[in-house]
């Protein structure tokens, strides 16, 4: 009994690591996605436009939304 307890809590021990490492990699991931896409924006958001006007001045037609 002893030696399966012993089993089980050293598999429940790598499981922790485990699941942890997969957050920490998910977490890494989503944040550097996250900062590409604001140095993107800063980068390249001025120059964006669509046909004639920047993506400033476009604006949602009914609700008068920037």
């Amino acid at each position: 009994i002893e030696k399966r307890r012993d089993l089980v809590e050293q598999l429940v021990r790598s499981d922790i690591e485990k699941a942890t490492v997969t957050t920490r990699l998910v977490t890494i991931t989503i944040m550097f996605i996250i900062s590409l896409m604001i140095i993107g924006g800063f980068l390249y958001g001025l120059l964006l436009t669509v046909g004639e006007k920047p993506l400033d001045d476009l604006k949602l037609p009914l609700l008068n939304i920037p």
